[in-house]
This record gives C-alpha cells, sequence and structure tokens, in this order.
C-alpha cells in the first residue's frame, strides 16, 4: 500500500511540487515559535503547493480515519449552527472561522501519509525552540535595556503561556529521543539531549512559568511512565520526575510565588468577587455553564458566545467586563456555540487522536502524543485549538504525525 501511495508521483511536477511541500512544511516549524505573520504567509504556501499533490487514493485512506473525519464533521456542524445563532451574520462569521484550521487537519494527514520526511518537521521545530530558549536566557539577563523587545523578563517574542507550551513539547520530545539513543548506546548523544530537556524544563520552572503548563508538566511524567513496557520502569520515571518538582519547588521561588499566586486570586475572587487572572477564568466558566443551561443541546449557534455571555451577565448583575468571546475553555467555547453535540465531538477529535497515537509505537507516535495530550490540557484553561500558535502547533504536529502513523500501520 506505501508503495502504490508513493507511485502518485511519478511525474516530475509533482515530485518537485512534493518536494515543495516538504520544506515549506519544515519551515512553517521553524518561523512557529518566532512569527505568526511568517507562519500565516507559510502555511498559505504549503496549502498552495500540497493542493495539486493531492490524490484520491491518500485521501480515501485518511479521510477513513475518525482522526480526520471527526474535525470535517465538528467544522460541517459549526457551519450549520450559524442558522441558529441570533446575533449578526457577521458575528456569525467570526465565530465560524475559527473552526476552518480543523480543515488542515485531514490536509496534514495526507502529507504524513503520503511523505516519509515528517521527522524533519519535529527537528526543525526543535532547533528553532532552541534558538528561542537560548534568547530566552538572554533576554533575563538583558532585561530592562529600552531597545530590548518583550514586556516580561525571558519572554522576547509572543508570551509566556505560549512560550512555555513550546518548550514543554520540545522537553518531552527530547526525553524520549535521548532515552531512544542511550538504547543504541549512544551515552553522549543521549545525555547532550537529556541536558537540552532540562533546559527547556528549567526554564519553564524559573523564568516564564506557564500555570497550565505545570499542569501540562504533570501530566506528561505520567504518560511517559505509562509507555513504558516494564512497570518498575515506568514507577521509576515518575518517582524521578516528583523528586526532581518537590527540589525544584523548594529553590525557586519564582515558581512557589507562581503557585501561591493562583491560590491567592482564586481566594479574593470568592471571597469578594476581584477580578484576578484565576477570578476572571472562575468568572468566564461560571457565566459559560450557566448560558449553556438555556440551550444545552445544541448551544447559542456559532458566534453566539459573546450574546450569551451578554445576556445572563446583565441578569445575574455582573460586571460588564465579564462580557467576553472567549471563556478560556475549548470545550466552554465550543459548547456555548455547538452545546452537547459539538462538545461530543470535540472530546471524540482528542480521543481519536489519544488513541491512534497511544496504540502506535516510534518518534511520531510519541510526538503525536505529546503534541495532543499538551494540547488538551492546555485547552482546559485556555481556547488553545483557536489560539494562533498553540493552535496551529497541534495541527501541524498532530497532523503530520497522525499520517505518518497510518502511513506505518498500513505498511506493516
Amino acid at each position: 500500500m506505501t508503495r502504490a501511495l508513493d507511485m502518485t508521483a511519478a511525474a516530475p511536477w509533482r515530485r518537485h511540487l512534493e518536494r515543495s511541500t516538504d520544506h515549506a512544511l519544515i519551515g512553517i516549524a521553524v518561523v512557529l515559535p518566532w512569527s505568526p505573520s511568517a507562519t500565516s504567509v507559510l502555511l498559505v504556501a504549503w496549502l498552495v503547493l500540497q493542493t495539486p499533490t493531492l490524490s484520491w487514493p491518500v485521501a480515501r485512506r485518511v479521510l477513513a480515519a475518525p482522526a480526520a473525519a471527526l474535525p470535517i464533521a465538528l467544522f460541517l456542524f459549526a457551519a450549520i449552527g450559524m442558522l441558529w445563532a441570533d446575533v449578526s451574520w457577521i458575528e456569525r462569521w467570526h465565530g465560524f472561522d475559527s473552526f476552518f484550521r480543523l480543515l488542515v487537519i485531514p490536509l496534514m494527514m495526507m502529507h504524513g501519509l503520503r511523505s516519509a520526511r515528517v521527522m524533519p518537521v519535529v527537528c526543525a521545530l526543535l532547533a528553532s525552540c532552541a534558538a528561542l530558549l537560548a534568547a530566552s536566557f538572554l533576554h533575563v539577563a538583558l532585561y530592562g535595556q529600552p531597545w530590548l523587545p518583550g514586556a516580561y523578563p525571558g519572554v522576547p517574542v509572543n508570551d509566556y503561556i505560549v512560550q512555555s507550551t513550546l518548550f514543554v513539547v520540545c522537553a518531552f520530545i527530547l526525553l524520549e529521543c535521548g532515552l531512544a539513543r542511550w538504547r543504541k548506546g549512544d551515552r553522549g548523544i543521549a545525555a547532550a539531549l537529556w541536558c537540552l530537556a532540562a533546559a527547556f524544563v528549567g526554564n519553564i520552572l524559573i523564568v516564564a512559568t506557564g500555570r497550565t503548563n505545570l499542569v501540562a508538566l504533570v501530566v506528561l511524567v505520567v504518560v511517559f511512565g505509562l509507555r513504558r513496557s516494564q512497570w518498575r520502569v515506568a514507577l521509576a520515571v515518575v518517582a524521578v520526575a516528583l523528586a526532581a518538582g518537590v527540589a525544584t519547588y523548594a529553590v525557586s521561588s519564582h515558581l512557589r510565588a507562581k503557585v501561591a499566586t493562583v491560590q491567592d486570586e482564586v481566594s479574593r475572587y470568592l471571597s469578594g468577587g476581584e477580578l484576578t487572572s484565576a477570578g476572571y477564568r472562575l468568572g468566564f466558566w461560571g457565566i459559560s455553564l450557566d448560558a449553556m443551561r438555556a440551550a444545552p443541546v445544541l448551544g447559542h449557534g456559532t458566534g453566539g458566545i459573546e450574546r450569551a455571555f451578554r445576556e445572563t451577565v446583565e441578569r445575574r448583575g455582573l460586571p460588564a467586563e465579564l462580557v467576553t468571546r472567549n471563556p478560556h475553555n475549548q470545550v466552554l467555547t465550543v459548547g456555548l456555540q455547538l452545546g452537547l453535540v459539538g462538545v461530543a465531538l470535540l472530546v471524540a477529535i482528542w480521543l481519536s487522536h489519544l488513541l491512534l497515537f497511544w496504540r502506535a509505537a516510534g518518534p511520531a507516535a510519541w510526538v503525536g502524543l505529546v503534541v495532543a495530550a499538551t494540547g488538551i490540557v492546555g485547552a482546559m484553561f485556555n481556547s488553545m485549538l483557536f489560539d494562533f500558535t498553540p493552535g496551529w502547533l497541534y495541527i501541524l504536529m498532530v497532523g503530520t504525525m497522525a499520517g505518518y502513523v497510518l502511513r506505518e500501520s498500513r505498511a506493516d
């Protein structure tokens, strides 16, 4: 089957386009941590180059997989959801445009199924994030200079949530790569990869701590342990990680302050309704759940989040500052617009991706599992799939790795 899929690349012009799509995808991985504008340009270029290379055997194989079919189903349901939204068509379109990126997941899977060159995309992402890591440490050292960009120490571009998300993903990819090298006897390379992974984690814990990604770190440690074939190894991995976390918490005042801030912000919101960072999220989530009770099955329609928030805030006499289009939770973002039906489709997408990678072996499956798990954890605290960099990170890596896993499973 793999050979049959590769036969579609017989024509010279097709081979040239396929190589170009490979290069464009590598370019996306390079610029994604740095520039949304450059990422957008390369995404458009990749889509233009990808379209002529599509073939029916590849498309049929991908579309038969739930990992590709379910994102399309959610997109179509969001399109239908515009019909019952009680807002202007401009607002409906603003709500719908975020769902378009779901269609890129099957296209990325088609690329991964057709091309064997997906690991260079991972290497490009790792190299780009390593450069960002160096820039982050340099930014901390030079912070305060008037010519230096970035409003937060150690975060030269984007924001600390995006940066820590990228670094979590890179750390756990390197952790597995180091283990593979160690088993092959390449002890020096393994040690270097683990040191780089530790530097990524250290940056998260000491320099720019995203509280969402502290949860992701814990979850991925458990996932890493569960993937081990021997339970003693799994327990050892979890124990070492927990010990390292406790030690870091003991010596890092920055990390302790971050953790303590959450408890303080929650307490101030619950006792006096103060709209702290955590207070805003609690307020958004409470209003979202209240609004969903009014339209539990099909939701308020695509683009109806702001109207649903405004009506609920006015009815409950809450501060007008709590009216938003972004509830900072992916499930609630979908549920407010498309109800429990939309939530079921979203959860089914996540499960299909997790199961696809969990059942497979090899580096591509591990990369996909790490990115999928990180994205799902992040979606509990932010609308990660609809945010630019985390969303496209999910689509790029999960899509291409899922396609490659399908390719390998059929080759076997």
